[in-house]
């Protein structure tokens, strides 16, 4: 439903269709006119769990079979050679945001495991080395996807930069972002001066406003 609702406010996403349980997996494929390599993702998941890539069409199948185990509907994604940026937004009529940050990491795509179990090569860069119109029009997009999807509180709004061709591309939108000690969002406020405790306290206030 969020990349409908994207699609119908003009936000740029990456290429993608979906399946669902008894489909010809090949034909909707084809259908797609997708091309390796792609990223299988089930749909009622986060953390990346269930989440993989297809370099072909063996390991497709075999990803579309393992995400199948965690939902009846599964999201065909095209892969981007990117770079990952986020920005935090909190808020319910007025917005504040802060960022945009960029992950870095040496895994071959940010999986369960390099958030939560085995992340020290993980690092980010706030702010995120990338033009000012860049910042500007992410945190656009950033605001103007949360008002569409009528987030209140929080998000953490994550895109990818095409390194090929500069194009920006909403990832997606995490409604209760992670706080651990690697996680974006307390790090992108933190830069904008809100000690972590001062977040913890705005992000009640506005839960008790909303």
């Amino acid at each position: 439903m969020t990349k409908i609702v994207l699609e119908k406010n003009n936000i740029p996403q990456t290429p993608y269709f979906f399946l669902r349980k008894g489909e010809d997996i090949k034909e909707k494929l084809k259908e797609s006119n997708m091309s390796f390599p792609l990223f299988v993702k089930p749909v009622n998941a986060g953390s990346s769990i269930g989440a993989s890539k297809a370099l072909d069409i063996n390991e497709f199948e075999k990803s579309v079979a393992d995400a199948f185990l965690y939902d009846n509907k599964v999201l065909v994604e095209k892969n981007i050679n990117c770079r990952e940026i986020e920005v935090a937004v909190m808020g319910n009529n007025e917005l504040r945001t802060a960022g945009p940050g960029e992950i870095i990491s040496d895994a071959e795509f940010y999986d369960y495991d390099t958030k939560y179990i085995s992340n020290e090569n993980v690092g980010y860069k706030i702010p995120a080395d990338i033009t000012k119109e860049q910042t500007a029009l992410i945190r656009e997009y950033a605001k103007k996807a949360y008002k569409a999807l009528e987030c209140r509180s929080l998000s953490r709004v994550d895109f990818f930069i095409d390194r090929d061709s500069g194009e920006i591309y909403l990832n997606e939108i995490n409604t209760l972002p992670g706080f651990t000690n690697i996680s974006m969002y307390p790090k992108l406020f933190l830069s904008e001066g809100v000690e972590y405790k001062e977040l913890i306290d705005l992000l009640l206030e506005t839960s008790i406003e909303n």
